[in-house]
């Protein structure tokens, strides 16, 4: 026996069913909401991950660009160097053509060149650098120290103003002999000999101590821009430190692809031959007699310097002319025979007033009819100047 009607379990039966939705309901809403928590939190650490990742691009952009912007603007600043250093040269080289043109269309004499620095002032140097001497070989004087001349009437050179061997340097205005070597004169020289002989006469009129006057020989040829051959030579002639020290003397300097070490025989060699001479890093090869400068100025003393030169050894002479010459020569031995591959030869006259006439080689004496022809222009030049 029942005690509900089925009219009244309806009811009930809508009640659990809507309880049991609303309940469905409500954990199907919790896993929702749950999913939903966990899809936000996903995207949040997505958009996080996102966020960090285009910082770190941004900061990777920033520093290439940073570096790159650094790189370029050192190759920048070193173009610009690059680029300023050659305006300069080119200002340089623009001005030494300038000076080359105004020299060459000038009357006057150019300046003296002390130090020569570049080719072009090689050059310049050598073309202004040729004296006023008859046809025939031509003599360079490139630094014009003192005063040479060549004397047509006694066919000879002279060196007519005492210069002071040791002077103030202009640089450091300390006392120094290095300008001594460049008080010269010399002309260009070719032979095939083995070995030939020079000689030359030489009078002293005036001496400032102390002095030098003697043969540069086997002298490099003059190359633009080499400063080898300033100095590399052999030279022989008469030094005097003092009135109680005067002697004949010989030196040599090779060219600066001769030396391989740095011993104290090649760092002797090294220096330019007077300059050798004058350090007292050569010997002494033939003495002389101090009383033969007692009285140059009444009585000028006249030495003979007969010279033999060859690759591998060097013999010569030095005696008064007037007076019985030596019946032997004095034997060097050179410590660098490619001295002998030059064949130049000319006159140092430093801290002398002297006169110098080559007696050989024969190819280089001037002709009778070119000292002809030269003493009718000095004639012409003398009348024009009345």
């Amino acid at each position: 026996m029942s005690f509900f009607h089925e009219s009244s379990l309806y009811p009930m039966v809508d009640m659990m069913v809507m309880m049991g939705a609303q309940q469905g309901a409500s954990i199907a809403c919790q896993a929702t909401n749950s999913m939903f928590q966990k899809m936000g939190a996903s995207l949040q650490q997505d958009q996080s991950n996102m966020q960090n990742s285009l910082n770190q691009f941004s900061a990777e952009v920033s520093q290439a660009e940073s570096k790159n912007a650094q790189v370029l603007g050192k190759i920048f600043t070193k173009a610009l160097s690059h680029i300023g250093k050659e305006q300069g040269n080119q200002s340089v080289y623009a001005q030494q053509m300038q000076d080359y043109i105004q020299k060459a269309i000038s009357i006057h004499k150019p300046p003296f060149y002390y130090i020569l620095a570049s080719a072009t002032t090689f050059d310049q140097a050598f073309a202004h650098g040729t004296m006023y001497t008859p046809e025939g070989p031509l003599w360079k004087n490139i630094f014009r120290y003192g005063d040479w001349e060549y004397n047509h009437t006694d066919d000879s050179f002279y060196q007519m103003v005492n210069v002071p061997m040791i002077s103030a340097d202009t640089t450091t205005q300390q006392q120094s002999s290095i300008k001594a070597s460049y008080n010269n004169i010399f002309t260009e020289y070719i032979t095939f000999a083995q070995s030939y002989e020079i000689q030359c006469e030489i009078t002293i009129y005036q001496t400032k101590y102390p002095f030098f006057v003697g043969v540069q020989f086997n002298k490099t040829r003059w190359i633009s821009g080499n400063s080898d051959s300033l100095t590399v030579s052999r030279l022989i002639g008469i030094y005097g430190s003092s009135k109680a020290a005067i002697a004949g003397y010989y030196a040599e300097q090779p060219p600066s692809s001769f030396f391989t070490t740095k011993s104290a025989a090649t760092q002797k060699l090294t220096q330019a031959p007077l300059q050798q001479i004058i350090n007292n890093a050569t010997t002494k090869n033939i003495s002389i007699a101090s009383t033969l400068f007692n009285d140059l100025y009444s009585s000028p003393v006249t030495f003979v310097i007969k010279i033999i030169t060859a690759p591998q050894k060097i013999k010569f002479k030095i005696w008064q002319k007037g007076s019985k010459e030596p019946s032997s020569f004095v034997s060097v031995k050179s410590a660098a025979p490619i001295l002998y591959l030059y064949h130049n030869i000319g006159f140092i006259s430093s801290g002398a007033i002297a006169q110098f006439k080559l007696i050989k080689p024969d190819e280089l004496l001037f002709s009778n009819d070119a000292q002809t022809a030269y003493a009718k222009e000095i004639t012409t030049l003398l009348a024009s100047q009345q």
